[in-house]
């Protein structure tokens, strides 16, 4: 077989599937894929709350504290679910992840 009978590279195919589509664009995510990042947003902002104020409702009524432990582990609370949402904002605006 000459080498002129070879068929093209997956490289070269690849490269030319880029051109025609107007080069390394990723392709804009779904409705479906923002709406499920809104839940889940929202539900760890919610979670980190209600975690924290259910544990500082408990510590209060054991302690006889109330509302102090309430009002400072809610903000704890509210901190994580903020913390969370930044760390998954940040690692989905860097792209997929490719795997190793």
């Amino acid at each position: 077989m000459a080498s002129s009978d070879r068929p093209p590279s997956f490289d070269d195919l690849d490269a030319r599937l880029k051109k025609a589509r107007g080069g390394d664009r990723p392709a804009p995510p779904s409705p479906h894929v923002a709406a499920a990042l809104g839940w889940r947003l929202a539900i760890e902002m919610a979670a980190g709350m209600a975690v924290g104020g259910i544990i500082g409702w408990f510590l209060d009524s054991w302690l006889g504290s109330r509302p102090w432990l309430t009002l400072v582990l809610v903000l704890f609370g509210v901190a994580a679910g903020v913390r969370n949402a930044y760390r998954l904002t940040q690692k989905r605006s860097a792209g997929p992840e490719r795997p190793s």
